[in-house]
């Protein structure tokens, strides 16, 4: 038998949505492997900010996007929704350079997004399976 949760989502907060299911999926590297390191809240609203941009231009080559989601225009752009300070924002950007996701997938790199969040704004669901193995 499974639990199915329905959460109701709009283009405008799917990607925040989307991390915040996988928040405890993501982690960094250390000397014996993966290790949990799941995305503070700043992090959260930044990174969603970032692949909502990413998706707004994904007829862009992979390259283009990742230099435009960089330029200054778009990092000022950013800063002011999420009402941060340039420090603020280096900080928190830096963080999300660090963080990998459970396949090893570097989260972010310059503006870089890995593919696996490219589309989410396509899907009609997401679909997530924890289960136990019978013995």
């Amino acid at each position: 038998m499974y639990k199915t949760i329905n959460i109701k989502v709009d283009d405008e907060s799917i990607h925040l949505y989307y991390l915040t299911v996988i928040n405890s999926l993501i982690g960094s590297n250390s000397e014996s492997g993966f290790k949990p390191d799941p995305l503070t809240t700043k992090e959260l609203e930044l990174y969603s900010e970032i692949l909502k941009i990413n998706q707004k231009f994904i007829s862009l080559s992979p390259e283009a996007r990742a230099e435009y989601i960089h330029s200054n225009t778009v990092r000022k752009s950013i800063r002011t929704k999420l009402d941060t300070s340039v420090a603020n924002y280096n900080n928190v950007l830096s963080r999300l350079s660090s963080k990998i996701t459970l396949t090893g997938q570097k989260l972010y790199n310059l503006g870089a997004v890995p593919k696996d969040f490219e589309n989410i704004h396509n899907y009609e669901g997401i679909q997530y399976r924890l289960f136990r193995e019978k013995v």
